[in-house]
């Protein structure tokens, strides 16, 4: 018998995905911030760790709230990217302190999803 709890369920807002003229596909992630100690140099690291030849993630902050862009020459909703995407969120959850939200939602509700993907990932059960 299964046990049911009563969390409801919340599912994470993932931003809107454009098409550009060059014919690049691109997400914008919208973060927040819980202070400004995050410094500018902190980004330029993450952005070399998250980009690669078919990836470009760009990084801009502006006080509390940081846009993370995510742009492909790929469908961006290719599995291997929607992966991708999941792992993108898990390194910027360890590398920026201090993210009160993402998409406007709690930063929680994106923590109990990537444990729930990485557990599908993985073949694992929570």
């Amino acid at each position: 018998m299964n046990d049911y709890s009563n969390i409801p369920i919340i599912y994470p807002n993932f931003p809107h995905l454009y098409h550009l003229a060059d014919g690049r596909w691109q997400q914008i992630w919208e973060l927040q911030l819980s202070d400004e100690q995050t410094t500018d140099q902190d980004f330029t690291s993450i952005q070399e760790m998250l980009s690669n030849e078919e990836i470009e993630v760009n990084i801009i902050k502006k006080d509390r709230i940081i846009h993370v862009e995510f742009t492909t020459i790929r469908w961006q909703l290719d599995d291997d990217l929607i992966v991708y995407s999941w792992k993108m969120f898990e390194v910027l959850n360890t590398r920026i302190h201090g993210i009160d939200s993402i998409q406007g939602q709690s930063k929680e509700v994106w923590v109990r999803s990537l444990r729930k993907k990485r557990a599908t990932f993985r073949g694992e059960q929570e």
